[in-house]
């Protein structure tokens, strides 16, 4: 799929430290591609952690599970990243691809306390974001500037604005 690239290696590294991926935790990566992110995650969960990778194009969500099908810990889904309901609740949530606004379907999947990193912003201009869901609200953090494909977000995802 010429529109999906690992093009932002080193934002793997500030992505993953701002979840703060510990062995036994739990992520799921929305837009997972061929699975990078997703093997990079495996190893930090290690063996007692669980990897969901969602990916919406159907070859390369094939292709991502057959590279990680040495992870046990990882299961590959072809799915709409943006039907939240295969992740409802998740706790630390990385998005490898950006958008402009926040989806509010995003923030309401997200489980209290959650993390989600996601890139904001468009084309030109996008801060990777943590982004944390707190009793009292949602708390922005804007991070490292990057540059990651545009998600294809469907028409009826409403954005919040950050």
């Amino acid at each position: 799929d010429r529109s999906s690239t690992i093009s932002s290696l080193h934002a793997y590294a500030s992505s993953l430290g701002a979840l703060a991926l510990r062995p036994g935790d739990t992520l799921v990566e929305l837009g997972a591609g061929t699975g990078y992110g997703a093997a990079l995650a495996s190893e930090l969960v290690g063996p007692e952690g669980r990897v969901l990778a969602i990916e919406s194009t159907a070859d390369l969500a094939a292709r991502a599970s057959r590279l990680l099908a040495h992870y046990p810990q990882t299961t590959v889904v072809a799915a709409d990243a943006f039907d939240t309901a295969r992740w409802r609740g998740a706790t630390k949530v990385l998005a490898s691809f950006a958008v402009r606004a926040l989806p509010e379907t995003f923030l309401d999947a997200l489980g209290e306390g959650g993390l989600l990193v996601i890139p904001l912003g468009d084309e030109a201009q996008q801060r990777l974001t943590r982004v944390t869901r707190l009793a009292t609200g949602i708390e922005l953090e804007p991070g490292p500037c990057v540059r990651y494909v545009m998600g294809r977000a469907p028409a009826a995802s409403p954005p919040l604005d950050p």
